[in-house]
């Protein structure tokens, strides 16, 4: 994999074995118009293609990290990966750091990897998403590099 291979055993997994989906909706099973984490996951298990699209085009960002990113963290977001992702949006790297995120969405991460930053899709997907998330970037020909590189890694 393209990340150093400390990096993945840095991370404690145990939470993510024990619950398939990081982002619950808190018993919310209808989607309210917000820039939330929630909500994006909310329309990624609906698979409302309208509303992911648009929130794709308009550059949301949450807790800093495109909603690429935040798909291929998500159990569902799969399709989402295939129907947006190209090789230059899925090769980028994101210049925010891990630490807003890993604190909303509850992470268990090492506080080394907490004040890095370039994390990819790829990456995360590795550290937190489903393998099928990881195989579909794979699969889009990214670039090998990063257009920001963790200073831990290369």
């Amino acid at each position: 994999v393209l990340c150093c291979p400390n990096l993945r055993a840095s991370i404690r997994t145990e939470r993510f074995l024990q619950n398939d989906n990081l982002f619950s909706m808190s018993g919310n099973d209808e989607y309210q118009e917000e820039n939330s984490i929630e909500n994006f996951a909310y329309l990624i298990d609906s698979q409302d293609e309208e509303k992911v699209r648009e929130i794709i085009r308009r550059g949301d960002e949450f807790k800093g990290f495109p909603p690429l990113f935040i798909a291929g963290m998500h159990t569902n977001g799969t399709w989402v990966l295939e129907k947006f992702g190209t090789k230059d949006n899925l090769s980028e790297g994101c210049p925010s750091k891990l630490t807003d995120l890993a604190e909303h969405l509850s992470l268990d991460v090492d506080p080394d990897i907490l004040a890095d930053y370039g994390f990819t899709p790829l990456m995360l997907a590795v550290m937190f998403g489903p393998p099928k998330s990881v195989e579909t970037i794979l699969n889009k020909g990214i670039k090998k590099r990063p257009s920001y590189a963790l200073r831990t890694c290369w």
